[in-house]
């Protein structure tokens, strides 16, 4: 029984043992050509995942990202699949991962269009115009024609390079037309959102004024917006997510309602908190001194009144 045991399981031990050999300590061995690749990417998938909740060493992003070019189809394939599903803001840092002159490549080749997404954020790190200006271009093609291939990659990238610039596009050219389809604003929503949250986080209040057009706009779509809202706390946007709550559309769906009615409440619990702690508008404390004002002013209009009497 433990021979028949050790057999059947000896060929995932033997892919967990060269898995753990490269996160632990950098050291790549081949797969071996009589592997299960199939079964050796799901184990992957399941190692790194483990790792990162295991706290797994920052470097290992970096030795994968080290792989992408790699001649071995294997491990490009298993590299590609770390660095894709890695937060934005640690793709950033492997801008040199790849040449842009393999990116432009890879990226003029269908072959490859499962991962144009990732050579598309990787192509914003360079700092040659030309690359620059095709990021732009995409944008804009898209922008012009109602394109959605890849637009949440190019439209991440526009925000990287020229980002107040991109955003004021964003808004002016799709978020704020009413008449866009649904992919063309979750695309650029997902792509915003990703950069008030792991990219350029300092544009986060701009993007949150973006996200205002959006639900003005497209009210259908605030269950996907109040998400965020609430991780940033911008409760600000409280008036534009109850009027999107008044939409025939998203009051005829319980689903659609849950989220925002949860917002509201959540915004009105946040709002409550700032006027305690002095942070908020101030209303808390100028209510007080307006009814101290309306009911001390007679009385010292009386006062002097009188004074004029006497005298």
């Amino acid at each position: 029984f433990e021979r028949a045991r050790n057999e059947a399981v000896a060929p995932d031990e033997l892919i967990r043992k060269q898995l753990d050999a490269i996160l632990d300590g950098g050291a790549y061995t081949s797969p071996e050509p009589y592997l299960d690749f199939q079964r050796a990417i799901q184990l992957c998938s399941r190692t790194l995942q483990s790792a990162e909740v295991d706290g797994a060493p920052e470097e290992r992003l970096e030795f994968f990202g080290n792989m992408l070019g790699s001649e071995d189809p294997q491990v490009r394939t298993l590299s590609h699949l770390e660095v894709a599903g890695a937060p934005y803001n640690e793709i950033r840092k492997l801008g040199d991962a790849l040449p842009p002159s393999e990116l432009r490549a890879f990226l003029d080749n269908v072959r490859y269009i499962e991962w144009h997404a990732l050579y598309i954020l990787l192509l914003a790190q360079s700092d040659d115009e030309g690359d620059r200006e095709r990021i732009r271009e995409a944008v804009k093609t898209a922008e012009r024609y109602s394109l959605t291939t890849q637009l949440g990659a190019w439209a991440t990238a526009f925000v990287e390079i020229d980002e107040l610039a991109a955003i004021d596009f964003i808004d002016q050219q799709i978020l704020s037309d009413p008449n866009r389809k649904a992919e063309e604003i979750k695309a650029v929503i997902a792509a915003l959102s990703v950069h008030a949250t792991n990219g350029h986080t300092h544009l986060r209040d701009r993007i949150t004024q973006s996200y205002r057009a959006a639900l003005e706009n497209y009210p259908t779509m605030a269950p996907s917006l109040v998400g965020d809202l609430k991780k940033w706390e911008r409760w600000e946007l409280a008036d534009s997510v109850r009027a999107a709550l008044s939409d025939p559309a998203v009051a005829a769906d319980f689903a659609s309602v849950q989220p925002l009615r949860a917002f509201l409440l959540a915004a009105e619990a946040g709002r409550q908190s700032e006027d305690a702690k002095g942070g908020g508008s101030g209303s808390g404390k100028l209510l007080p001194l307006l009814i101290v004002a309306l009911i001390g002013l007679p009385l010292f209009l009386a006062f002097l009144a009188k004074g004029r009497t006497r005298e």
